[in-house]
């Protein structure tokens, strides 16, 4: 009789940890769904058209309406006869401001007319200046040469391209300091 008693008080057990493990993964599981979601939602929202090249001017002229002019004298932008800019342009919390320096005429034509990058100078890249630190973050990416700031998508992520073998746009985030995102555009 004792032994059937432990034996069914073991079963229970089994079914409590059973169900425990469950509950566990189905949380989980939810949580994750949730994420992933939220996630998607805001990485599409980087390739999403962001209107003509007046709507975009309309956009930047409010931006330094709120934030105010941009202090280009902090932001050590080395100009030369064969240097490209984009940007500079404020993010949309007036916290940070994005561009990107390129040296143009560094592309050359292959036998099969594809685009091949020719290595640029040491300062092409994309650069993030901090309002509040006052310093400027040169952003690291491995294997993207010649990246040009097209935009902010929101005040942690920015839209770049990069010409390569092929023209890719990704999405940058500030926050987690890596790419989130890579859409072939072209």
């Amino acid at each position: 009789m004792r032994k059937a008693i432990v034996k069914k008080n073991r079963t229970h057990v089994y079914f409590a940890v059973l169900f425990a493990v469950l509950i566990s993964v189905s949380i989980g599981f939810y949580f994750g769904t949730i994420y992933k979601d939220k996630n998607e939602a805001r990485i599409s929202s980087a390739s999403k058209n962001t209107g003509t090249a007046e709507d975009q001017n309309e956009r930047k002229r409010l931006l330094v309406k709120k934030c105010g002019d941009i202090p280009r004298e902090k932001l050590e932008i080395k100009a030369g006869q064969f240097v490209g800019i984009d940007g500079p342009e404020w993010s949309p919390d007036c916290r940070h401001i994005a561009y990107s320096l390129f040296s143009s005429g560094t592309v050359a034509i292959n036998e099969d007319g594809a685009a091949t990058s020719v290595k640029g100078n040491a300062d092409e890249g994309i650069y993030v200046y901090d309002v509040d630190t006052e310093k400027i973050k040169k952003i690291q990416l491995e294997g993207y040469e010649s990246p040009i700031f097209e935009r902010w998508v929101d005040s942690d992520l920015l839209l770049f391209s990069f010409i390569g073998a092929e023209r890719l746009q990704t999405t940058y985030s500030i926050g987690f300091e890596r790419p989130v995102s890579e859409v072939n555009r072209f």
